[in-house]
């Protein structure tokens, strides 16, 4: 049998104010039983002190330090601008990886000859329950996870394609990256791996799902102000990314006859989606959100011809249907789960009737 030769991998770490995480995260790199031929940090200026721990007990690290935070694509690109290497293993700092992730992710994308591969991301410490295995795109701009807070016995563990992933753990080819014009800077926080996911389907290059490489997330504090750990209220700043960002992916991504067939389906969307704001009291960040949309919109039609130019499939080949999902939080009572559940059927009616066309 002909002895594997393993492709030269860089990793790009992304951090901000991560404390002991980032130690432990580059410590389960290290430890890879296939090392990484470069390593990379981008921190996001941190003020806990970590980068200079990362210099003390990782002197081999390439550590690039922002003067401000600019989220993770901005980061993402930064780090993948540096990288020598033919592929990139893209990393958030809360991810700790076993020992043969990095190996098993390897001989994936190789074997299986596809662009993107993710792991299995399990919660940790709760590690006997799955975060992920990859993302579908709902045709209504959300990211739904595929097996999202499932028993870990319960799910396969062979490779399978998925549409997407999200931007904690991917091991990317870098000629791919670099013709889909890596991460969409537009994006802040939440969506921007949503959005890089449309358009790397869009372009042809296929991703898939290796549930036998595991990585664990650990579910901390989050970002002040974004993250949501299911108590006290959802944050409005996270409201407010979540409505502009959706929007932002669907005129970036979506064809132009696609966002016409699905006219009804949106506004239903809207709709349901005003009702949650006016409820909730982020009537400010609904306003804002369009009106960053509308002062970016030169930029926006810029991205949307780049992809419009250089997709090579249509949106029926990487768009899917199905229940709606929104982010823990989103969603609060029984009677707006009865509500969404209506909406998920009517929404689906329309996509069955137009998908024909969308071919």
């Amino acid at each position: 049998m002909k002895e594997h030769k393993a492709t030269s991998i860089s990793a790009v770490v992304v951090s901000h104010n991560s404390g002991e995480d980032i130690l432990r995260c580059l410590a389960a790199l290290h430890a890879q039983t296939l090392p990484a031929r470069q390593m990379i940090v981008v921190d996001n200026n941190s003020s806990d002190g970590s980068p200079l721990k990362i210099q003390r007990d990782f002197p081999n690290v390439q550590l690039i330090i922002l003067k401000e935070n600019s989220g993770p694509a901005v980061s993402r690109n930064i780090g993948i601008a540096q990288v020598i290497s033919e592929l990139a293993l893209i990393l958030d700092d809360d991810i700790f990886m076993e020992s043969d992730t990095l190996e098993i992710l390897e001989r994936t994308i190789e074997n299986e000859r596809c662009d993107i591969v993710c792991p299995r991301i399990l919660l940790f410490p709760e590690t006997n329950y799955c975060q992920c295995d990859g993302t579908d795109s709902h045709f209504l701009g959300n990211m739904r996870l595929r097996n999202a807070l499932k028993p870990v016995r319960d799910l396969p563990v062979t490779p399978s394609p998925v549409d997407g992933s999200i931007g904690a753990c991917n091991l990317v080819r870098m000629n791919a990256i670099r013709h889909a014009g890596g991460y969409n800077e537009l994006f802040f926080h939440y969506f921007e791996d949503h959005e890089f996911s449309l358009r790397m389907n869009a372009f042809g290059h296929r991703t898939y799902c290796q549930p036998t490489a595991t990585v664990f997330h650990k579910k901390g504090k989050g970002t002040p102000g974004l993250s949501f750990r299911n108590k006290d209220k959802y944050p409005p700043r996270r409201a407010y990314h979540t409505i502009r960002n959706r929007w932002m992916t669907i005129l970036i991504t979506y064809q132009f006859r696609t966002i016409v067939l699905l006219i009804p389906a949106l506004f239903l969307f809207e709709v349901g989606t005003f009702l949650r704001v006016i409820s909730s009291g982020w009537l400010i960040q609904w306003l804002k959100a369009i009106k960053s949309i509308w002062q970016q919109m030169d930029q926006i039609l810029e991205n949307r011809s780049f992809i419009q130019k250089n997709r090579v499939l249509s949106d029926y080949h990487i768009l899917s249907s199905g229940k709606l999902t929104f982010a823990p939080g989103f969603i609060t009572s029984r009677f707006q789960t009865s509500l969404l559940k209506i909406l998920s059927f009517l929404v689906n009616i329309n996509w069955y009737m137009v998908i024909w066309l969308i071919k």
